[in-house]
């Protein structure tokens, strides 16, 4: 299962990035080999947002425009609606904390609880 960022969506659906050809393929070629994704509000509401956005770009995507495209996103058939309630922010926060090998985490744990 892929959890693709903003960063991916964006240049999949800006046709002017500089990025557009490699992202847009490799939402493709992802989709092709039938792998599914996660569709995050978080991600959805930040494509929106920088889209959208006329301080990001000279002319930016029209709101039906981006919606379109998230409509699709949520709607195609390998897409899984991900929901972060707090046992799967759990799960993501020790993936996290395991894969990086965080050791300065437990210098900070106490001040921020």
């Amino acid at each position: 299962m892929k959890l693709w960022d903003v960063n991916l969506w964006v240049y999949a659906f800006r046709t002017d990035s500089p990025f557009y050809g490699k992202a847009s393929t490799a939402i493709s070629e992802s989709l092709e080999r039938c792998e599914e994704f996660l569709f995050c509000p978080s991600v959805a509401s930040s494509f929106l947002r920088l889209v959208t956005n006329s301080r990001i770009f000279k002319q930016p995507s029209s709101v039906s425009e981006a919606w379109t495209f998230l409509d699709w996103m949520e709607g195609h058939p390998l897409a899984v609606f991900a929901d972060a309630d707090p046992i799967t922010y759990g799960i993501f926060k020790h993936i996290c904390l395991v894969s990086l090998n965080c050791k300065s985490y437990s210098r900070f744990k106490g001040s921020h609880q």
